[in-house]
């Protein structure tokens, strides 16, 4: 009651809050479609969240499917509210390698005989890539040579890479397998009483200059009587070498034939009458 009252009003101002919008980082394997891109906010208030902008914010990458392994920006933009200072943070979207498998395919050969021309099997690839998109030469290994003995020998592939591939190699199986080996006797003939005749024949599919050589007998002697006799290939095989061969023996035929005799009649006289 003592005094004179005077009310003048001030004002509040109600400033926007900060609000922080980061791009939240992604990965990707190469070639996997872009996944969804995604946004975490730091500042909201009075239970606002992200449907309470008056602009949502905008999610972008130049990445794509196709996209080379590496590290993308994901770009955070455009959000907009009176009530916000809004700031953006980029993310990134790794994209990773993807597996990429190549196998070396099995090949055989026969012994003694030069290894043949290797290949391989690719799985893995994606976006439409093939061999021709890999960096280096395919390459082959074997410790297997011309005269290697008949067995199992693995083929090991290397030499390629790729910066979008996490590449593994599979070893192959080269098989050596025996070579064909003839031993052939010739056929001969020879006069009951004569003596043999030398046997011969021949042996073919011999390989690497391997000791391997061939002889010839029979049964048969000067003395046999006339008729048939098989003349048999025999195989010298003085450092083991008989297991890289399939081998097939041919009899030959010694024909002793009659000898020649002549019987003559003695001349002789006698008397008349006698």
């Amino acid at each position: 009651s003592n005094y004179t009252v005077t009310m003048i009003n001030g004002t509040l101002s109600v400033t926007p809050a900060p609000l922080t919008i980061t791009a939240d980082n992604q990965s990707k394997a190469y070639g996997a479609a872009l996944p969804t891109l995604t946004a975490t906010y730091a500042g909201f208030v009075n239970g606002d969240n992200e449907s309470s902008l008056d602009t949502p914010v905008s999610l972008t990458t130049t990445a794509t499917a196709a996209s080379d392994v590496g590290n993308y920006a994901i770009t955070a933009s455009g959000a907009a509210d009176l009530n916000y200072t809004i700031t953006h943070i980029n993310g990134t979207l790794n994209i990773t390698p993807v597996p990429l498998s190549i196998t070396a395919n099995n090949a055989s050969r026969s012994y003694g005989m030069t290894n043949p021309p290797f290949s391989a099997t690719y799985s893995g690839f994606v976006n439409g890539d093939d061999a021709t998109d890999l960096l280096g030469t395919l390459l082959f290994t074997t410790l297997a040579e011309t005269n290697s003995p008949v067995g199992t020998y693995a083929v090991t592939p290397s030499g390629l890479s790729s910066p979008n591939y996490s590449v593994s190699f599979v070893d192959g199986t080269l098989t050596i397998t025996a070579y064909a080996l003839v031993a052939t006797a010739d056929n001969q003939t020879k006069l009951y009483g004569a003596a043999l005749p030398a046997l011969t024949g021949t042996l073919v599919g011999v390989h690497n200059g391997d000791a391997i050589t061939a002889t010839f007998t029979t049964v048969a002697t000067a003395a046999s009587n006339v008729g048939s006799y098989a003349i048999t290939p025999v195989l010298a095989d003085p450092n083991n070498l008989l297991s890289n061969y399939t081998v097939t023996m041919i009899n030959g035929t010694l024909s002793v034939t009659p000898a020649p005799l002549t019987i003559t009649a003695d001349n002789q006289s006698k008397a008349y009458g006698a």
